[in-house]
């Protein structure tokens, strides 16, 4: 897979070997080589089966054993992800100052900040059933002392978010920080005098921001399939709104017309426009308005209005229902407004468990849709 000045990495059955290019000083919290370790020579990054129930440190061990690597000179990752395929290397210098980042990265166990203690244990359940996971190694060429390992991990991490941010990925519509289960590696190869500090403001702490950042979002987009400019039906998804449900809503107030559908079901008409109208630029961009003004609204973020009273949906609150109309008014006109303002009332399937700003762009969207059919058949 070709070499790098730190390391040189290597696919080996369904592993991903990572030699360094001298012993390094670690911290990590991975399954071998967890905590700080001196003498570490390698990194494996050992794929499991996806339904893996076992020990994960006799899993490790026995990886070790079939590659004829010790355990005291070795880190070892799990994930479930094909990690010869779903793995990005980013390496760059500052002067003197080498940073080499290696991520693998499955993302179907991603968690958010838990709010709540049945969010923690939503978490840890997800944690034992699906083992997904960022993994990060970062290596750098230069000494770390002790804190600047510790600065280190903070610094990934904090890249780490970051990547997610940049991806816009969500569970259940709040913003993921990574998987249940993922693991950071820091390897300083111990050349020249140790630096104190591995933050932001440090080179080594802006490679490591840098690359970390850069990785994962290149492994997701690239490898994953995680674009950003993915559609917004799967934006909406990762808002808990399948394209099933606006298509339910939608069918339960449809007025079906004797002329109309060309021999499709009427389900399958009301599918094909709404995916015709969520590829307009302009449409996706009120259908994000309208999430993120949620979003902004449910962190207490929205001025006037405390997020206690917005998730009330208060009579005093009117944008949401001005961005509805504006929606209803571009995809069809007045003919859309009336629709919009016939699901909104009366709020058929999801629509009824959707909050403020989301509700009305769900009933806009719906108006609009059944609007252009009654239009083209009418």
């Amino acid at each position: 897979m070709g070499g790098f000045k730190l390391v040189e990495v290597r696919s080996v059955g369904g592993d991903l070997v990572v030699s360094f290019r001298g012993r390094g000083v670690s911290i990590a919290s991975t399954v071998i080589g967890g905590g700080i370790a001196s003498g570490v020579k390698y990194a494996i990054f050992h794929r499991v089966d996806s339904d893996f129930r076992g020990d994960p440190r006799s899993e490790a061990e026995s990886a070790l054993r079939s590659l004829g690597l010790s355990v005291s000179e070795s880190l070892v990752f799990l994930t479930a992800v094909d990690v010869t395929k779903y793995h990005v290397v980013l390496e760059s210098s500052i002067s003197d100052i080498t940073v080499c980042v290696i991520v693998t990265l499955g993302l179907t166990n991603a968690v958010t900040v838990p709010q709540s203690h049945s969010d923690v244990e939503r978490v840890a359940h997800y944690n034992s059933t699906i083992p997904h996971t960022i993994n990060i190694l970062a290596v750098t060429n230069r000494a770390l002392s002790s804190l600047a390992l510790v600065d280190a991990v903070k610094t990934v991490s904090e890249a780490k978010a970051y990547a997610m941010y940049c991806l816009d990925y969500r569970v259940n519509g709040k913003l993921a920080i990574g998987t249940s289960t993922d693991a950071i590696a820091i390897v300083s190869l111990g050349r020249g005098k140790p630096l104190p500090y591995a933050g932001v403001l440090t080179k080594v702490g802006a490679l490591l921001s840098m690359l970390t950042c850069k990785a994962i979002v290149k492994c997701a987009e690239e490898k994953w399939g995680l674009r950003r400019q993915r559609s917004i039906i799967d934006r909406l998804g990762e808002y808990g709104i399948k394209l099933s449900d606006i298509v339910d809503a939608a069918l339960e107030l449809f007025i079906p017309h004797s002329s109309s559908n060309s021999g499709r079901s009427v389900r399958e008409v009301l599918e094909g426009e709404v995916r015709r109208v969520l590829d307009d630029v302009n449409v996706a961009s009120l259908v994000i308005a309208a999430l993120k003004l949620h979003e902004i609204a449910s962190l207490n973020l929205l001025p006037g209005m405390e997020a206690k009273e917005y998730n009330g949906d208060p009579v005093r609150l009117v944008a949401d229902e001005i961005l509805g109309l504006a929606l209803a008014l571009y995809l069809n006109g007045w003919n859309a407004v009336f629709e919009y303002y016939r699901y909104d009332t009366r709020k058929p399937g999801i629509i009824s468990k959707l909050p403020p700003f989301v509700d009305d762009i769900v009933s806009a969207l719906i108006g609009g849709v059944t609007s252009r059919i009654y239009s083209k058949t009418g």
